[in-house]
């Protein structure tokens, strides 16, 4: 299947790509059909060759997304454009959460109970995880102390050894 997609040929940091048409099979910096256009994303310049294009939308090129937004652009195809980034998980709960004109509030309290039902099962979790680091810490303290008269043995065996020495000279 053909495809018309972008093909990077900017340098660093100055991204310019050519609209191309690829079998979609082939690597991105492959080679290609045709060149039917190019845009500067740094300038916003965006050129088209109109008759181009629709022909190879007419033979069954398919589009990318990115692609298909810039042809919706230049008004080469009469359709919405696709939306290409995904909405963030945080806004897309608080829309869920937030009521629309039109909707009864009955239908929105179920999705909001089994939140809860959900925000409470994490919470033993998150419960689960605190009772873990305070067992950890109190065994670390622990463990200092069991040291530390270790340590006052070692210098108690010291002390009669060099008192020991001392009566021998």
């Amino acid at each position: 299947m053909l495809k018309l997609r972008l093909k990077r040929v900017g340098r660093k940091h100055d991204p310019s790509f050519r609209i191309v048409v690829v079998e979609n099979t082939k690597s991105p910096k492959g080679g290609y059909l045709e060149s039917v256009g190019f845009y500067n994303a740094i300038l916003k310049q965006l050129q088209i060759k109109k008759d181009r294009a629709s022909y190879w939308l007419g033979v069954g090129a398919q589009p990318t997304d990115v692609v298909h937004n810039l042809l919706v652009r230049e008004g080469v195809v009469n359709a919405p454009k696709i939306a290409v980034h995904k909405k963030a998980k945080k806004k897309q709960e608080q829309s869920d959460s937030q009521p629309t004109a039109g909707q009864e509030q009955n239908a929105d309290a179920q999705p909001q109970q089994e939140k809860k039902s959900d925000d409470q099962q994490e919470q033993p979790q998150a419960t689960d995880k605190q009772e873990e680091q305070k067992n950890e810490q109190e065994q670390e303290k622990q463990e200092p102390a069991k040291e530390k008269p270790q340590a006052i043995d070692k210098e108690e065996q010291e002390q009669p050894q060099e008192q020991s020495k001392d009566k021998k000279s």
